[in-house]
């Protein structure tokens, strides 16, 4: 028996140029093969003498400075640069031959009669049994047959196993037909077994090579229908010993490359690695183009894949999609590499990879439509419907009511649909699979279907589409076609600017989290609250303002700084007044510092007042036509409030320059009276108080009366001006008063008679005020001025 046993050695690459070394064994002869290759031509020639033989090749290629000579059991090799390349010196230590391989065989009757000298593929044996000189042939009768040519003989017609063709079974024609149409037919175990039993009948037909072969290919099929290991690894190991059998045999077949193809699989199956990683090796290296080699490619693209090494799977795939000129290999090629890049969530290469094999083979997704339903839900589940519809539709186009791809594939395709920019292509669906499967436990869903392309046509009105929409809230609460009904609700009462409905939606709105909703329900929010602000409605605008986070949006910014004010929201307009004050035109700057000298003064910061009215006014002297006032007046509350009552004065001064005749400073003139009379300033009292009543009269107005009108009263008893005290107090009578402040008036007047020593006069005002039926303090007053003068 001969045994041939192939190592891999060595292999040295430098760009395109490429030393590969096998060594093998054969009858227990050690031989070795070495290969040189580049994408150019590589000049090489023999040198014979006395020590041996040399080969010396040129190559026109740039050498890597990090290549180093080696020095092996069965030949030497060195490199040395040269001008335009490098030399590559070969000498064998064995007996050696070097073969022009870049001639096909087949294409030469005379194989080596010449031996060429420059190819781009030389191949150097090395092996004792070579006879490198040629000897004389010897004369007699026992002479060898020697081909010094390698010319090919003819003996005439060969079987399949290369003998001269004899035949004399019968029968094993019908079996091998019957076999091959089991096998064409699917039924890949009747053709197992009678594939079994051809060969057990007829050991020597000429059909034995295409027995094992449909025996192999049916265990190659059946193998792929079993989901547990142990059956798979059980056909796999069948296959395993059937092929290397038919390889043993056959082993130029124009069928080895699907063999060795299915001896991969199964290898792989077998978690055998480096057993498939040879197999693969020789179909690409020996067979290169075959389908098969291509298919086998794929398959251990497909086992890397399945053991995580992604990258590597890739590579393998892109490398059969753009080399392979078999369409149905290249889709196979493509659509894995959809799946990995799904996988691997590079969507878009995935889509891009699925539509090559739609656009160019969109047969091929029928091939495997389980596997195709599969891929197509995944683009499905990444929302990318555009993909998914179309593989779905080559499916369902592709099967008929009597299979089961026929009703999944519809429904998906119908539902899928409705996502995509077809509406009237998805409710045909929609509407066939309601037809044809009324009863289907998935009606609700292509109900819902339909519901949800109730967006997509135009040709409702708008009560119809508000009635629709509200239905579909109700009928879908929380899922997505409930959510899509609000979001068409909100938009649509927008567009009819039915502002105040948008808001009636706000919690719903937010619940979506939906952005465009959400700037839908700001954008009304800020329409009604620039329309509060205008109309002065401060309570709505600012319950809008702080709901909807659009102080921003708001236009009339002082307008909305005063309904703060005016609602309390102090620090609302303290926030805004600091976010203002370096406004870039000076007159808005300088109303703002006056605005937050107001608001800082509402806080109690009172030193922090002074120094924004400091501001004002600084900025104020150098804006024409500005107006600080206000900030003035907060200016001189504060340093009431700070008891700098000489300060205040002067800034009494200033609003007097400023402002005139005003009811600003009448308040102003009230408040330094009132602070002056409470602290014993009896002379600014006085001097306060006549400034209030004089400027009410000139207003004719009466705001601070009659409270400062006791003051004046006061301060004139104070610095003994009776009889103009007893003028204003009698004043007071003369006017509608309430009934606490006329006892009061009552004792003032009967007071001052008092101090004139004039009892009769104020006898009157004393009855009067004790003939009161109204208790308070002053009757109580009255009563001991009644005691006093003897009443």
């Amino acid at each position: 028996m001969k045994y041939i046993i192939l190592i891999n050695l060595i292999v040295i690459n430098m760009f395109g140029f490429t030393l590969s070394v096998n060594s093998g064994k054969d009858m227990g002869n050690d031989y070795y093969i070495a290969h040189l290759e580049d994408i150019s031509d590589i000049v090489c020639l023999k040198n014979t003498n006395q020590k041996g033989t040399t080969y010396i090749c040129k190559v026109n290629a740039k050498m890597s400075g990090d290549i180093e000579d080696q020095d092996l059991p069965f030949m030497k090799v060195s490199f040395e640069p040269s001008k335009d390349g490098f030399i590559v010196t070969i000498v064998p230590k064995l007996n050696s031959k070097l073969i022009d391989s870049s001639r096909a065989l087949f294409d030469y009757e005379d194989v080596i009669s010449k031996p060429a000298t420059s190819s781009r593929h030389f191949t150097l044996i090395m092996d004792n049994r070579i006879n490198e000189y040629s000897n004389l042939d010897s004369d007699g009768i026992n002479f060898p047959i020697k081909y010094p040519n390698v010319l090919r003989p003819s003996i005439g017609a060969l079987d399949l196993n290369k003998e001269p063709l004899t035949y004399e079974e019968n029968g094993d024609v019908g079996v091998y037909l019957s076999i091959k149409k089991s096998y064409e037919q699917g039924g890949y175990s009747d053709a197992l077994r009678d594939a079994t039993k051809a060969l057990s009948l007829h050991p020597n037909s000429i059909f034995k090579s295409e027995f094992w072969l449909y025996y192999i290919r049916s265990l190659d099929k059946l193998s792929k229908r079993v989901n547990d290991y142990k059956s798979a690894e059980k056909f796999s190991n069948q296959i395993i010993d059937a092929a290397k059998k038919w390889m043993k045999s056959y082993g130029s077949d124009r069928n080895y490359p699907e063999v060795l193809y299915m001896l991969m699989n199964a290898y792989l199956t077998s978690d055998m690695a480096s057993d498939a990683n040879y197999s693969l090796d020789i179909l690409m290296t020996e067979h290169p183009d075959s389908h098969f080699t291509k298919m086998a490619i794929l398959s251990y693209a497909d086992d890397l894949f399945t053991k995580g090494k992604t990258e590597d799977a890739i590579r393998l795939y892109e490398d059969v999609l753009y080399s392979s000129n078999d369409i149905n290999i290249a889709s196979r090629a493509a659509f894995k590499l959809a799946k990995v890049s799904l996988s691997a969530l590079k969507f878009d290469e995935a889509k891009d990879y699925m539509q090559k094999v739609i656009n160019a083979n969109k047969n091929f997704i029928l091939e495997d439509r389980d596997a195709a339903m599969q891929i197509a839900g995944e683009f499905r589940d990444k929302e990318m419907y555009d993909i998914a519809s179309e593989i779905y539709k080559i499916i369902f186009e592709g099967s008929n009511r009597t299979d089961n791809f026929y009703e999944p594939s519809l429904r998906n395709l119908a539902i899928t649909l409705t996502k995509t920019d077809h509406p009237k292509e998805a409710y045909e669906y929609l509407k066939r699979y309601q037809k044809e499967f009324s009863t289907s436990e998935y009606m609700p869903e292509i109900s819902a279907g339909i519901d949800r392309l109730f967006f997509e046509f135009n040709d409702k009105t708008s009560e119809e589409k508000h009635e629709y929409y509200q239905s579909l809230m109700d009928k879908y609460k929380g899922l997505d076609i409930g959510k899509r009904a609000l979001k068409e609700e909100v938009k649509l009462n927008f567009d009819e600017k039915k502002y105040q409905k948008v808001l009636n939606y706000t919690t719903k709105i937010r619940d979506l989290n939906d952005t465009a909703t959400l700037d839908i329900l700001n954008k009304s929010a800020v329409v009604l609250a620039n329309s509060s602000n205008q109309s002065g409605d401060c309570r709505t605008v600012v319950k809008l303002v702080s709901n909807y986070s659009i102080q921003n949006d708001i236009k009339d910014k002082f307008k909305l700084f005063n309904c703060y004010d005016r609602t309390g929201k102090f620090e609302d307009a303290f926030n805004l007044s600091v976010s203002h004050i370096k406004d870039p035109d000076l007159n808005n700057r300088v109303q703002w510092f006056a605005n937050l000298s107001k608001v800082l003064y509402r806080l109690g910061r009172y030193e922090e007042v002074i120094r924004a009215s400091d501001e004002a006014l600084s900025l104020a002297a150098s804006v024409p036509y500005s107006d600080p006032t206000e900030s003035i007046f907060y200016r001189f509350y504060s340093l009431l409030k700070l008891n700098r009552f000489e300060e205040a004065i002067s800034s009494i001064n200033a609003l007097e320059s400023l402002r005139g005749n005003d009811l600003k400073l009448v308040e102003v003139y009230d408040a330094a009276a009132k602070y002056a009379y409470e602290k014993g300033f009896d002379s600014a009292a006085f001097n306060y108080s006549k400034k209030t009543i004089d400027m009410q009269t000139k207003l004719n107005i009466n705001t601070f009366s009659p409270d400062i009108d006791f003051i004046y009263i006061s301060a004139l008893v104070k610095i003994s001006k009776f009889e103009d005290a007893l003028m204003s107090a009698r004043k007071l009578l003369d006017i509608r008063l309430k009934p606490d402040t006329r006892l009061r008036a009552l004792y003032q007047v009967a007071e001052i008679y008092i101090n004139l020593n004039d009892f009769d006069s104020a006898k009157p005002y004393i009855s009067e005020c004790l003939n009161s039926n109204f208790d308070s303090p002053w009757k109580s007053l009255c009563e001991q001025q009644k005691k006093l003068i003897g009443l």
